[in-house]
């Protein structure tokens, strides 16, 4: 029990040593630390309380740098020969280095395909031609046929005026011969009227000569007995022999009046012949006219027929005169197949590959897109280049795109020839930025009238800012935050003030400003984004050394959100 107490506070002792041990190196480790501390804080109250130190620089007005861009020599003009027919070669007119002129030929392709062809085709042009004259013949004799069915009509045409002329005619005689026939009937009745008439004054005149006839009689008698006297006796015989003569009169004029009803009645006879006869002519007359309507109709059938005949002969000069044409056209087409045969420079220039021989089987092909901008091809029968005027595409970044102008002068630098540089023009540009890069597609071209530069070089085209200027500031006069670039500007009572700038290029220890700022102003070379906006600074003037030693002096890195003082 004594054992186990005595070791318990051993323990106590141990661990409270261990604590005290702790403890002191605790406060070792920390009153240092907080000493220096407190050294800092009064540091930063005597930084904080005393005006902040600025190094004074000047923005530069000076020319901008060139632009060197690199670039690959071409050709003005260079491509692959082709042939358009298929064949063997002939023969070469010209090898690699060969100079040759537009047209000139260079080799010739023999293709006798392509010859029998033609041959073929100009046979069938003269067949065709030969058939166009039978086909015109023909159209010639249909035409005629046509003329003469239409003078055919023409004149049925007139007879038919002429045959319904004379049904006009025998109508109109047979419309007067039923008039004179009713005019006759008109008398017939007339003199039956007039018979009938006289009829009874022969028997009013016989009535009366019976009663004369008696009276005289009787008057005779008493004439004789003496009862009347010899006057009244003559009277009445005056009478009776007065009525003797009427009666003789009125048998005349009945006898008259039936001869004028037979004259009438014959005359009615000879009317009804006549319209008989009448009719007859209009019944003949008509079949005439209806005869000769059918002799127009199958004119006009005949003459539609004709010109039927006649359009389809023209039909067949025309189809005839396109056989023609398509086999004409077939022919120059294999001409200009046969023109194939001799392949001819596209333009001037120098002969760079060839890739055929004498005996080599051709046939038209296309340039392959490894070749569309190689200067020697390895496809086609030849590869041709102009030289004369060479070309450099060089992609120009979007600060300086308004360094090319089109006839700007470019410096041409080629490494092999370090002693030399030729002058390039700008001849054109793309128009617009490529999106991507951010720069213009630009062309040079380089006159090279001695051939001393070749296609595919590497060169460098260097662009000049000609007369313009640019103000530069040092990188470490620029301050980005979250409000854009800016510089800080430093007045004449030493009070500092921040300016929003627009930024061009970038030299690395100088960047170029496009707006916000002017020569004349003071700015500070170690500008910061910790300063106040109008703080009293102190400034130190730059040593009067070199612009690039006062640069190198004020360069700092572009400084972004909290820089360090």
């Amino acid at each position: 029990m004594a054992e186990s107490k005595k070791h318990g506070l051993s323990l106590t002792a141990k661990i409270l040593i261990g604590v005290a041990i702790l403890v002191v190196l605790f406060l070792i480790g920390m009153i240092p630390k907080i000493m220096n501390n407190r050294r800092l804080n009064a540091q930063a109250k005597t930084m904080a309380n005393s005006a902040p130190i600025v190094q004074a620089a000047r923005p530069r007005l000076t020319a901008p740098d060139s632009v060197v861009l690199p670039g690959n020599i071409e050709a003005i003009k260079e491509t692959s020969v082709q042939s358009r027919t298929t064949g063997y070669v002939a023969k070469l007119h010209v090898d690699i280095g060969s100079h040759v002129t537009a047209g000139e030929d260079l080799a010739d392709v023999e293709s006798p395909d392509v010859d029998q062809q033609l041959a073929q085709a100009q046979a069938q042009t003269s067949q065709s031609q030969a058939t166009v004259g039978q086909s015109v013949a023909q159209t010639q004799s249909l035409a005629a046929s046509v003329l003469g069915s239409q003078a055919e009509v023409h004149h049925q045409e007139a007879a038919l005026i002429q045959a319904k002329a004379a049904l006009a005619g025998s109508r109109s005689a047979k419309e007067q011969a039923e008039s004179n026939l009713m005019g006759a009937r008109a008398r017939v009745a007339q003199s039956v009227h007039q018979v009938e008439v006289q009829r009874q004054a022969l028997s009013q005149a016989q009535a009366s000569y019976n009663f004369d006839l008696a009276n005289v009689r009787r008057y005779a008698q008493l004439l004789e007995g003496g009862y009347v006297a010899q006057q009244d006796y003559d009277q009445a015989l005056t009478t009776y022999k007065n009525g003797t003569s009427a009666v003789t009169s009125a048998k005349a004029s009945v006898e008259s009046a039936r001869a004028d009803q037979a004259a009438n009645e014959e005359a009615v006879r000879a009317a009804m012949q006549a319209v008989q006869a009448a009719q007859a002519s209009e019944d003949s007359a008509g079949a005439n006219v209806t005869a000769a309507k059918s002799i127009v109709s199958s004119s006009i059938q005949s003459l539609q027929a004709a010109r039927a005949n006649l359009g389809a002969g023209q039909q067949l000069v025309h189809a005839n005169i396109e056989a023609v044409q398509s086999n004409m056209a077939n022919s120059r087409r294999y001409a200009v197949l046969q023109s194939f045969e001799h392949i001819i420079a596209p333009f001037g220039g120098i002969i760079t590959a060839r890739n055929v021989d004498v005996g080599s089987l051709v046939s038209p092909g296309t340039i392959s897109a490894a070749d569309a901008t190689n200067t020697t091809p390895s496809t086609g029968l030849l590869g041709i280049a102009r030289t004369d005027i060479l070309r450099i595409y060089v992609n120009l970044p979007q600060s300086d795109y308004a360094w090319a102008p089109r006839g700007r002068p470019v410096k041409i630098s080629i490494r092999e020839m370090p002693n030399r540089s030729f002058l390039g023009t700008v001849h054109q540009t793309s128009g617009a930025l490529d999106s991507t890069t951010r720069t213009l597609l630009t062309e040079v071209r380089i006159p090279n009238p001695k051939g001393e530069l070749l296609p595919g070089m590497y060169a460098e085209a260097e662009f000049s800012p000609g007369d313009e200027k640019e103000l530069r500031v040092p990188s470490g006069a620029i301050v980005v935050d979250a409000e854009g670039t800016k510089v800080v500007v430093v007045d004449q009572t030493n009070h500092i003030h921040y300016r929003k700038v627009t930024l061009g290029r970038d030299y690395g220890t100088e960047a170029a400003v496009l707006s916000g700022l002017s020569a004349n102003e003071t700015i500070a070379g170690n500008a910061t984004d910790n300063w106040t906006d109008g703080q009293l600074v102190q400034v130190v003037q730059p040593k009067q050394t070199s612009t690039s030693g006062q640069a190198g002096q004020a360069g700092q890195a572009v400084k972004s959100g909290k820089g360090a003082q």
